[in-house]
């Protein structure tokens, strides 16, 4: 609750200092501030006016009445210079016909700007947080609080109104500075008050110097809990100890005397900074070694968890260490780059990884992908960040998280481990790590050769082999399926996930038991049944006696299912396992014969183990389900055709592997061997599913095609000829269950160029020619119009790592948008697309890649450009009259939702057909250029091409003549005079106009140079940058180093290092020359502009996106890695990339 006594104070006067804790060779500016603890009327803005903020009144105790701060991760109860802060004004708002100004927050102390960003203050007025300042009001109840002009200022309690306080809110959405977290952004308005005072400034006395820098580095006294002494990460030496303890002594004892000598103050004040420069430059670092990583909130150390990383509270040190014991130790070594470190578990040999954001906790990867800085903080204790500078947080229930504090759950100590311990463990520890190993890889080979052996691949035990699918993958309805445990948790292959029917009342039915209705494909008779527990609570609710139910005549539409097939009781008799660990007796498998042949079938649960009666009948839950047909439980003909020495060496391998692993002596050896085998096998197996998904997709192909003389439809008798030709290979495929490997190869090649034939008879548009390439997605089942439909491809800017994008609605007209048009050349190789206003073409990423490489090189779903063509093929959509692009076989051109075109795996996606408008001087063709621009502001653009006049509304584009009195200064170009391609230039455009009705400018215009498409077709193209008076073109998108220049509003802002420039924009750098002439226009220099050069010479970017890494059976072995090192140093095997399956030989 807000203090309300303050109110009667006139004046409370606080010391204090910078709090910049213990920085060597920082020179410390002792302050004295004072302010009057009354809330302001009016907000001054400046550097010379300064203000700090109190937190205003919560009803929910989430007010500690404290001060806004940088140097905490809480708000503080006495103010010192990191609360004092200036209003600077940057820009204005303009609402219901008012004006209100935009301020940042400028924080005394470190001189940064206040951010809603995860660092908190940043030296960027691009990334501080905007806000509006207004004296809060409480409005009479029926106020529309959804208007800015109401939210930006509402209070919600008589107290906050009272006592004066203001509310900080986004001239943009309902978002505020708020009283919580020091400070918090959030939406709401009990959180939103601030109490804001007049602060002022005056220097200290020597003896007050003497006190506050005291105060500052002996804050909590001084004993060896606070500077501990030892070898630790963190410790002195018992020398440095003992001088600092007299220092200490002496100092006290000054302090005592409140008349004592000045010069004895300022001599005290000057030795105790230079002992802790001595101090910070003596602290024992963090080094490579072995130790125990210690949380100081709970007292306990940080382990293993087995898939992330968790911390107990009050752990003991184990007495007598063992291989158990090792999960607590941490091998900590420090990375290529100076500063970072890696974390290694010693006892597992995993790595803590990147952290997925939110609450979810730290993984522990197979891989070292991810490093961490340790910083320290005080005594034996560090903070310890991930890579994106937030600090490792131990939660409430252990799980170790990102956060953004420097709380005790936050503070870090390293406690190393004696050499001899290490040196006595690293023998078993080795052995164990590698027991571990060869127990996955031979657990994943048996259960896939075992599986393999058996034509339905049911295996009598509790495993799911990949041949293990069995007759039902899917439900065609439950009476009783629970939100969030559905049936595709019973087939999806992991033990670890389960199918609950639905226990909730009103969930679960009241007429009926719980049932699973499934269809079969075919009609059965003798059924094998299989499925496990449930992983985290065994012998509950997994059934123990089930019927099998059939329709009646076999109508499936009938209300009831009354013919009982049969009545099965069981008990389960095999192992499964858990990721919690093997248990017993938790899978099932049971032989059924039904009383007749059924195709539909409802699986009905008659009792479980604990009979948990939720409805009319018990709940029950499986963590995978299986049915089999018994007549395929014979040997799989596909299995002999692998050579017997081939089957020899997995079988030996997985012998040797059984033996050294019952005497807990795996060897590397075997481990290699067992995965060379495997390796072998894998590839020699002759799986026909490939074959057979191509099969699918080409009767799909065939299914939609139609014939007629219009482009996009196929030549008559094309059907005919492709279907003769599909059903001659599926005839061969049904009349041999074992076709060999040499033969599905010959098959799916004989396949794909049947398929090549037909789109060879495919009415195509003529090469050539100038086209838009315009979507045809067209309307919902309701009716509106899908966003994408009639909109065009085009390009953003000429960033070769940049992507293609989509808009401009062909009926809102878009002759003006010159970045539409494409050049389409047609060779033997396909369809090339060229970009007119880039010059680009549109990249396809799996142009001239083997299958191999494919797997291997294709991460996500982006196109992006290409120098130099790259060719697609052109097929018919399912909707007449539109083609779809194909990339490749699976992969097709796509207008994604995010404004990108992409490649995606659904060949007749809404978002996927196109058809072809050729573009001449007289259709089409316009010499003008409608640019798109950012609405209301000065702006730098760049284009590849030469331009004629550009100009705005009100604005024409601008060059840079020089530099004058701290402005840069800018004259238009002549109407007569072109901007060289690649030329940056600076243009403004208007805001909305509430008073005029004027929407906002989102454009530029531009007179082309090119006035014919023959004229554009010879464009040059420049994509290095380009220089004019030091305004520096972007061609691509970039990281900004420290020292050059960034346009913000009307000014020119000194990079600090990392700001992304947009591909298409411009800088300056340190070459604009001085002038005295005056410009038409003129840029404010914030500081001096150091960068030299372009910034961008030599770029090479291209998107490595992070993408995680797992074994064919689900075990993620990395996570998070970039593409190109993601199955570097793996062992041979097959692997699961960013979703694509990949072989490492």
């Amino acid at each position: 609750m807000f203090n309300q006594n303050l109110f009667a104070m006139k004046k409370n006067f606080i010391y204090l200092v910078l709090m910049a804790l213990l920085l060597p060779s920082y020179s410390w500016a002792q302050r004295l501030w004072d302010y009057d603890p009354v809330s302001v009327d009016e907000i001054v803005p400046g550097e010379d006016n300064y203000y700090v903020f109190q937190e205003g009144y919560n009803d929910k105790g989430q007010s500690e009445n404290g001060f806004l701060n940088s140097s905490s991760s809480n708000t503080l109860q006495e103010v010192n210079t990191s609360c004092v802060y200036n209003f600077i004004e940057v820009d204005q708002v303009e609402q219901n016909g008012q004006t209100f100004p935009v301020y940042v927050l400028k924080n005394v102390d470190n001189g940064k700007y206040l951010t809603d960003a995860s660092e908190g203050y940043t030296s960027s007025l691009v990334k501080a947080f905007h806000f509006t300042a207004r004296k809060g009001v409480m409005y009479p109840e029926g106020t529309d609080l959804t208007s800015w002009i109401h939210y930006s200022n509402v209070l919600v309690f008589q107290q906050c109104l009272d006592g004066g306080a203001w509310v900080l809110c986004s001239p943009t959405e309902q978002l505020y500075i708020g009283i919580s977290y020091n400070p918090s952004f959030l939406p709401y308005t009990s959180t939103n008050n601030w109490y804001v005072y007049r602060a002022t400034e005056h220097q200290l006395s020597a003896y007050e110097k003497l006190n506050e820098t005291f105060n500052k580095y002996f804050y909590d006294g001084f004993d060896v809990e606070i500077f501990p002494v030892g070898s630790a990460p963190g410790c002195i030496s018992q020398e440095l100890y003992n001088e600092m303890e007299a220092v200490y002594e002496e100092a006290n004892a000054l302090i005592a005397d409140i008349n004592a000598d000045p010069s004895l103050c300022e001599a005290m004040t000057q030795k105790i900074e230079d002992l802790f420069v001595k101090y910070n430059e003596n602290i024992i670092p963090l080094t490579d070694g072995y130790y125990l990583f210690h949380n100081r909130g709970v007292n306990g150390l940080a382990y293993d968890a087995g898939t992330k990383a968790r911390a107990e509270k009050d752990t003991p040190r184990p007495t007598t260490w063992t291989v158990d014991d090792a999960k607590y130790i941490w091998h900590i070594t420090r990375s290529g780059t100076d500063g970072l470190y890696i974390l290694q578990n010693w006892g597992s040999g995993q790595y803590m990884g990147k952290n997925p954001g939110g609450a979810s906790p730290f993984p522990m990867i197979a891989d070292s992908v991810d490093h961490f800085t340790a910083e320290h903080f005080t005594g034996r204790w560090f903070i310890v960040k991930d890579v994106n500078g937030a600090t490792i947080n131990r939660t409430a229930v252990g799980d170790l998280i990102r956060w953004n504090s420097t709380s005790e759950n936050s503070q870090w100590g390293f406690e190393p481990i004696p050499a001899d311990t290490i040196a006595k463990l690293e023998g078993p520890i080795n052995q164990a790590n590698i027991n571990k190993k060869l127990t996955a890889l031979r657990d994943e080979a048996k259960g896939y050769y075992e599986g393999l052996k058996i034509k339905n691949g049911l295996t009598y035990d509790g495993k799911y082999g990949p041949n293990a699918g069995g007759l039902v993958s899917s439900l065609m309805k439950s009476n009783s399926e629970l939100p969030g445990n559905e049936f595709k948790y019973a087939v999806d292959g992991n033990v670890n996930s389960y199918y609950h029917s639905n226990w909730q009342s009103g969930g679960a039915p009241t007429d009926d038991w719980h049932w699973i209705q499934m269809d079969l494909g075919r009609e059965v008779q003798e059924l094998v049944v299989k499925y496990s527990d449930r992983y985290d609570r065994q012998n509950m609710n997994m059934p123990l006696r089930f019927a099998f139910v059939a329709p009646e005549d076999d109508d499936v539409e009938a209300p009831q299912w009354l013919d009982t097939l049969s009545d099965t009781k069981v008990e389960p008799t095999y192992a499964t396992d858990f990721s919690n660990g093997k248990s017993d007796s938790t899978t099932t498998i049971a032989k059924v014969t039904l009383k007749r042949p059924a195709r539909y079938l409802r699986f009905v649960v008659l009792e479980t183990m604990d009979n948990a009666i939720r409805g009319f009948g018990p709940t029950w839950n499986v963590g995978e389900f299986r049915l089999y047909d018994a007549n395929e439980s014979g040997e799989n003909p596909r299995f002999t055709l692998v050579p017997q020495e081939i089957r020899d060496a997995v079988e030996a391998q997985l012998t040797k592997a059984d033996e050294e692993l019952a005497a807990g002596l795996g060897t590397e050896e075997t481990y290699q061997a067992l995965q060379q085998a495997y390796d072998a096998f894998l590839e020699a197996y002759p799986d026909p599913s490939p074959l057979e998904s191509d099969i699918a997709a080409a009767r799909s192909i065939l299914e939609v095609a139609e014939e007629g003389d219009a482009e996009a439809y196929y030549q008559p008798g094309s059907k005919a000829e492709l279907d003769a030709a599909i059903s001659a290979i599926e005839k061969e495929v049904d009349e041999n269950e074992a076709l060999t490997l040499e033969r599905i190869a010959a098959l799916r090649l004989q396949l794909q160029n049947d398929l090549k034939a037909f789109y060879a008879k495919l009415n195509v548009p003529e090469g050539g020619k100038v086209y838009r390439i315009v979507s045809t997605a067209g309307y919902f089942d309701d009716g509106s119009e899908r966003n994408q439909n009639d909109a065009c491809m085009a390009s953003a800017n000429a960033d070769i790592n940049g992507d293609p994008i989509w808009g401009y609605k062909l009926n809102e007209g878009v002759d003006d948008r010159f970045n539409t048009l494409w050049y389409v050349e047609k060779t033997e190789e396909g369809f090339s697309f060229k970009n007119l206003a880039n010059g680009l073409y549109l990249n396809n990423p799996y142009y001239g890649l083997t299958e191999e490489e494919i797997e291997e090189q294709i991460t996500d779903l982006r196109l992006g450009y290409s120098e130099t063509p790259k060719y697609f093929t052109l097929g018919s959509y399912a909707k007449a009259g539109s083609f779809i692009i194909i990339a490749h076989e699976g992969a097709y051109l796509n207008m994604d939702p995010d404004g990108t075109m992409v490649h995606y795996g659904v060949r007749n996606d809404a978002h996927a057909p196109f058809v072809f408008k050729e573009v001449t001087d007289d259709d089409g063709f316009s010499s003008s250029y409608m640019i798109p621009a950012k609405p209301g502001q000065v702006q730098i653009m760049t284009l590849p091409i030469e331009l004629g006049f550009v100009y705005t509304n009100n604005y024409t584009a601008m060059k840079v003549v020089g530099k004058k009195d701290g402005y840069v200064q800018l004259v238009p170009y002549a109407e007569d005079e072109t901007i060289p391609a690649g030329t940056p230039f600076v243009i403004k455009t208007d805001a909305a106009n509430e008073e005029t009705g004027a929407s906002a400018e989102d454009f530029v215009m531009a007179d082309m140079v090119n006035q014919s498409i023959e004229e554009s077709l010879n464009l040059t193209y420049q994509y290095e940058p380009v220089v004019q008076n030091g305004l520096v073109s972007a061609p691509a998108a970039f990281t900004l180093e420290p020292g050059y220049g960034y346009l913000y509003k009307e000014m020119i802002v000194v990079s600090e290092g990392g700001e992304e420039m947009e591909a298409a924009t411009g800088f300056f750098n340190s070459s604009i020359p001085e002038t005295e002439e005056d410009g038409d226009y003129v840029l404010q220099l914030t500081g001096d502009i150091t960068g030299e050069g372009t910034a961008v010479n030599g770029i090479e970017l291209v998107k490595n996106a992070p993408v995680d890494v797992y074994t064919v059976s689900g075990v993620k072995v990395r996570s998070g890695v970039k593409v190109a090192s993601a199955t570097k140093g793996l062992p041979k095997g097959i692997y699961i990339v960013g979703g694509k399956k990949v072989i490492v030989k």
